[in-house]
């Protein structure tokens, strides 16, 4: 008889193992989904149109301030920006340090042509 109750006992701690195991994994899974669809996504272009792809960056967190290299600084004429689910706002800056705002949105920026107040004007960005 003890050995049919220990028997059983393992059973049950199998189940349960096996049930957290799974919560965990599913869990994690939508933690992993939700980070995807919140993702945001900035491109930034040379040219009008969308043409010529000079910065291209994506994440799931607010972004304290980033300066364009060299080979970006200064040069963007058109962008896409796609807001996320966390850290939906861009704002745009002249200078280095983020300094002098030229633009900003607080939700999804596609601009074709950038206004001339702001084309070939932006050397950094920050992302809240």
């Amino acid at each position: 008889m003890l050995s049919l109750q220990h028997s059983s006992l393992e059973v049950i701690e199998n189940h349960t193992n096996r049930t957290t195991i799974m919560k965990f994994t599913s869990l994690v899974s939508i933690v992993s989904l939700a980070a995807v669809a919140s993702a945001w996504h900035l491109q930034l272009y040379d040219g009008e149109l969308y043409q010529g792809l000079i910065h291209d960056r994506s994440g799931t967190l607010s972004q304290p301030c980033a300066d364009l290299d060299a080979s970006a600084d200064n040069k963007a004429s058109s962008m896409h920006w796609e807001a996320g689910t966390f850290a939906g706002e861009i704002i745009l800056f002249e200078k280095h340090g983020c300094v002098a705002e030229v633009g900003r949105s607080d939700g999804d920026w596609s601009l074709a042509q950038f206004s001339s107040f702001a084309n070939n004007k932006v050397s950094s960005y920050k992302i809240n």
